[in-house]
């Protein structure tokens, strides 16, 4: 469960009026939220803004295709509605907002309203004491935020939880990007492996250990199928945490990566650097979130020399087993 106090960069994704500059869902999010929210300042970095409803529930209601929320915030089941943007104005097939907060009540979802005018007279300290009345409902939940935020910033984290923790997940995300770039032939086991990494937490050595890991797992199937051993590739790393020292190259594959950070619209600016976040929607209970991407059966021809690349796998899993049971809050950041 990670919270930061860095603001959130959204450059297009929160809507407003650009003819006239006018950008009042902008304002509440980048002023207001960290001047007058006090203690609960965090909840910026995990409000998701302009969402659709139906991301929102979780289910393909078709009254609510495209129809989207300036704000949501997943942990305390919120809304948060700038009323009066001229482009809600110009949304002629908008289902009413009446509706809209009904129908999101039913899914025990508060929509909480601030208007322009609002905003403009700074009459809207009260909708503001509302929110912060609603989020007292869930301060335990938020407190787990709110103090992973505060040992970020005061830079608390022991290293215990750095070794148990962040980095087991760092390597756990690293390794997943691998196989999304050898899926897609970004990456092939016959040239060098090339990546140029922004890193925004110390996690020493986490892309070197996913690699190396990743290839002892590679290198047991392909000796399993093929009976020789792998030829692996060399990889080059070039990783710094100094965001000014990143300079995106033709070269080789960039990625912006952080655990504290969640997703925003930095991407859409930067096409030539694979952004690798934290979700905004963390584990729900009943909820899975694992996917298995398959392919053709493989048929292996197994013999007796094979047995020690059986047991490879036999206890790797066994032992993965014992330590997520053991570890479940490692998964906690989701």
């Amino acid at each position: 469960m990670i919270a930061t106090k860095q603001k959130p960069i959204w450059n297009d994704t929160i809507k407003g009026d650009r003819a006239r500059n006018y950008f009042p869902a902008k304002d509440f999010f980048e002023q207001i939220i960290p001047n007058e929210f006090g203690e609960y300042s965090f909840v910026q970095s995990l409000l998701i803004p302009e969402i659709e409803i139906n991301e929102i529930t979780g289910e393909d209601d078709r009254n609510f295709i495209n129809q989207q929320v300036d704000f949501y915030l997943p942990q305390a089941k919120l809304v948060i509605e700038i009323d009066g943007q001229q482009h809600k104005l110009d949304e002629v097939t908008r289902v009413s907002d009446n509706i809209r907060d009904n129908y999101l009540a039913s899914k025990g979802i508060t929509t909480i309203r601030i208007t322009t005018l609002e905003l403009r007279n700074g009459t809207y300290t009260e909708k503001v004491e509302t929110i912060l009345n609603h989020l007292l409902r869930y301060e335990r939940l938020l407190n787990f935020y709110k103090n992973a935020c505060e040992k970020i910033e005061e830079n608390q984290i022991s290293e215990e939880e750095i070794k148990t923790k962040l980095l087991p997940t760092a390597i756990i995300r690293f390794q997943i990007l691998l196989i999304e770039l050898l899926t897609h032939k970004y990456l092939t086991f016959d040239e060098d492996w090339n990546f140029n990494i922004l890193t925004h937490e110390d996690l020493p050595g986490f892309s070197e250990l996913a690699i190396n890991d990743l290839l002892i797992w590679v290198d047991k199937i392909w000796q399993l199928k093929n009976k020789n051993e792998l030829k692996k590739p060399i990889f080059n790393i070039e990783i710094t945490n100094d965001k000014i020292n990143f300079h995106p190259t033709t070269k080789a594959i960039n990625i912006d990566f952080s655990l504290f950070k969640r997703y925003t619209d930095e991407n859409k600016i930067s096409n030539d650097v694979i952004f690798v976040r934290t979700d905004y929607f963390d584990i729900v209970k009943d909820k899975n979130y694992f996917r298995v991407s398959t392919t053709e059966p493989i048929n292996y021809n197994i013999t007796d020399e094979d047995k020690p690349y059986l047991e490879f796998f036999l206890k790797t899993f066994l032992i993965s087993q014992v330590f997520v049971k053991g570890n479940f809050q490692l998964f906690q950041m989701h």
